[in-house]
């Protein structure tokens, strides 16, 4: 059997509760009330907190529910056996789990017992304080310094456009932002930047009618505790100026006939040359045997011509994809 005594501040003796062996027993704490416990720590297998009810678990399968205790005036457990007392150090984790940690309390008067007549609540609260112990934390006091999980951030309806589809240089200027796989319930931020990551403001989920430019993304996520993860800084490039063409010329030809200015020839055999276009865009050379009606793509070198009219351009396109 196992005996717990309700210690009140405004009564000179305590009401005792007994509890038989592998019983489990509700005791409602009242705000102004500590707990002692006629028990040796060894005989205890756990201390959980269900709500704000402190749940202590013995070895033998017996169970005292301590109701409200954790909204009470002065949250403490005491322990006894004979003439030896603990204080039970609860607290929280990071992640909700209670720790539990027993300290014994030296030169504790031998009246602190069930049957006493001495008033002893304002000796046992200075007592407790005196040698070091620490309340039962309540959740909202409990310390929580674990980042939250920032998840990822990406593009959501993007067109990469252009030759290489992730780079993320394109000429579409509209898309959104999505986050994935952040911790649940956090709150969650969108920030931009135009200067290459040097300033941020904030920003919102929808990305629309962008200017020419370097952006970059991040996402700050906030769990309910105030800690703060930042996601990967995600970068695109939108571009929707159309590249510079350059001038297409006919190299190493051969101009014969009065004229060496008209390009017309008996000279079958030459290149293609394109100055002055965009750096870094791609080239597709162009021709047409039927006065511009269709194209067909063709190669720098021209060579063993048949005899016809034939008309070249090159297309250029950037890395976006503008042409």
């Amino acid at each position: 059997m196992v005996q717990v005594s309700l210690m009140a501040n405004n009564a000179s003796k305590n009401n005792t509760v007994d509890i038989n062996v592998g019983q489990t027993k509700n005791i409602v704490i009242d705000p102004k009330v500590i707990a002692k416990i006629d028990i040796n720590p060894e005989r205890i297998a756990s201390i959980t907190r269900d709500g704000n009810s402190a749940v202590i678990h013995l070895k033998d399968g017996t169970e005292i529910v301590l109701e409200n205790f954790f909204i009470s005036e002065n949250p403490q457990i005491l322990l006894n056996e004979g003439q030896t007392y603990w204080t039970a150090n609860l607290a929280e984790d990071a992640t909700g789990q209670t720790t539990v940690n027993y300290l014994e309390l030296k030169e504790i008067p031998k009246y602190i017992d069930a049957s006493s007549s001495v008033p002893i609540w304002s000796w046992v609260v200075s007592a407790l304080a005196g040698a070091g112990t620490v309340a039962l934390l309540s959740q909202q006091d409990a310390k929580d310094k674990t980042p939250p999980e920032p998840g990822k951030l990406s593009f959501q309806n993007l067109l990469d456009s252009g030759e290489l589809t992730q780079d993320q240089i394109t000429n579409d200027n509209k898309f959104n932002l999505k986050l994935s796989g952040q911790e649940k319930g956090s709150s969650v931020t969108y920030l931009i930047s135009t200067d290459e990551g040097k300033t941020w403001q904030e920003t919102t989920l929808n990305q629309k009618d962008l200017a020419d430019g370097i952006y970059l993304y991040k996402a700050v996520v906030t769990d309910a505790a105030g800690n703060t993860s930042e996601t990967a800084v995600q970068k695109v490039v939108v571009d929707t100026t159309t590249p510079q063409a350059g001038e297409l010329t006919l190299s190493d030809l051969n101009d014969t006939g009065v004229s060496a200015t008209d390009q017309i020839t008996q000279d079958k055999n030459f290149n293609l040359k394109l100055e002055g276009q965009e750096t870094g865009s791609r080239v597709t050379y162009l021709v047409s045997t039927d006065e511009g009606k269709t194209w067909q793509e063709t190669t720098i070198a021209q060579k063993d011509l048949a005899d016809g009219v034939y008309q070249y351009k090159a297309v250029v396109t950037d890395a976006a994809g503008n042409t």
